[in-house]
């Protein structure tokens, strides 16, 4: 495909994409970025793409794919920056033993969580971490209110019972 036809085809779409950019990332220039990185995909896979029924949808689809990858990492890097900021301690304020007990449960914690379920470990961070809504977490991941509430809870109760396992060790 060349540059002209990309253009003709598929460029018509970046006010749209830009709209659904902005509503998964939150903020503009990280929505122009996954545009970005949509297009850019696209372009480097342009001599192999088959020809889509609609490129509106087509797009939409792998900007959707694109934000959800890049969400799921910043939740990730969220979570462990969160994590690090509550183990650390101040000096003085509490003795050695408990600032090593403190540790290691934070430890522990990131263990477990990187223990759960793709889905659900998202889901948990999404909403424990970052503080998203349910309805906001089922627009981003493509589910319902009711499949957010059940991935939480029972990644809620995954960590209930991995804690508790391992502390009993």
């Amino acid at each position: 495909m060349d540059a002209e036809t990309f253009k003709e085809r598929y460029l018509v779409y970046h006010a749209k994409l830009y709209r659904l950019a902005f509503r998964y990332m939150g903020n503009r220039e990280d929505a122009e970025d996954m545009v970005q990185e949509t297009y850019l995909k696209l372009w480097k896979q342009r001599d192999n793409l088959p020809e889509p029924r609609s490129a509106g949808a087509f797009l939409s689809v792998l900007l959707k794919h694109l934000c959800v990858d890049a969400l799921r990492k910043r939740h990730d890097n969220e979570c462990r920056e969160s994590l690090t900021e509550n183990l650390q301690i101040s000096d003085g304020a509490d003795a050695s033993d408990v600032r090593l007990e403190r540790k290691e449960g934070g430890r522990l914690l990131m263990r477990i969580i990187g223990q759960l379920p793709p889905q659900q470990k998202q889901v948990l961070l999404m909403r424990d971490v970052r503080g998203c809504s349910v309805e906001e977490i089922g627009e981003i991941m493509g589910l319902t209110e009711v499949n957010v509430r059940v991935l939480l809870s029972r990644a809620r109760k995954k960590m209930r019972e991995l804690y508790i396992k391992k502390r009993n060790l």
